[in-house]
């Protein structure tokens, strides 16, 4: 009775490994890509530009992306402005440039942020404001950064920073608003769009600076 009751159970196990077996060879193996799509998904640098922004980011975008940009604007003491004339600021020949592009990308980031994919058609134009923004910024920022390491001495030094994290925040949400695009748009006609509006948004503010 407990012979027969041992060769139930074994044929049960190799019934059950079976079939489990053939289950899994049913399901399709993932491909190199997909697997480090996934690996990304999870590291740091993925979730950084995951479609869908976390709360954290949300209102480090905010931050870095709206509110401190238009204080620095507001209150610049030097970069692109000066109490003693525009000639004595640091970058005061593209003054008006920096202004123009700067109004441009706050007011869409602002704008981004609040209705984001629901924008739309006019998320690769967006796309391509905001990786011009990041450019310019991380430009600005790289620029400025012996100036901020002085200033922090005086704390307001420490606003010398935001180009840099601005620029972040423009390029993540610039990929974002890109990736977004492709789910319902043709690949070339988003990265047509994102072409146009980079150059736009960069030859325009120039022409006028000049």
């Amino acid at each position: 009775m407990s012979r027969a009751s041992n060769e139930v159970t074994a044929n049960s196990d190799f019934v059950r490994c079976k079939l489990q077996s053939l289950k899994l060879a049913e399901e399709p193996e993932l491909t190199e890509a997909e697997l480090l799509e996934a690996r990304l998904a999870v590291s740091f640098l993925g979730r950084q530009f995951h479609l869908e922004p976390t709360p954290r980011q949300r209102r480090f975008d905010w931050t870095f992306g709206v509110i401190l940009p238009v204080i620095c604007v507001a209150a610049d003491p030097i970069v692109f402005s000066s109490a003693f004339g525009v000639d004595d600021a640091i970058l005061g020949r593209y003054k008006i440039f920096a202004y123009l592009l700067s109004s441009v990308s706050i007011m869409s980031m602002a704008a981004w942020l609040l209705w984001g994919q629901q924008l739309g058609e006019i998320r690769p134009y967006l796309g391509g404001l905001f990786l011009a923004g990041s450019v310019i910024s991380l430009i600005v920022g790289v620029i400025l950064l012996p100036f901020s390491l002085i200033g922090m001495f005086f704390l307001i030094g420490f606003l010398g920073f935001t180009p840099l994290f601005s620029s972040f925040v423009y390029l993540r949400n610039g990929v974002r608003a890109i990736k977004g695009s492709r789910l319902d748009s043709q690949t070339w006609v988003v990265y047509r769009a994102v072409i146009l509006a980079a150059l736009y948004s960069l030859i325009v503010p120039f022409v006028l600076n000049f």
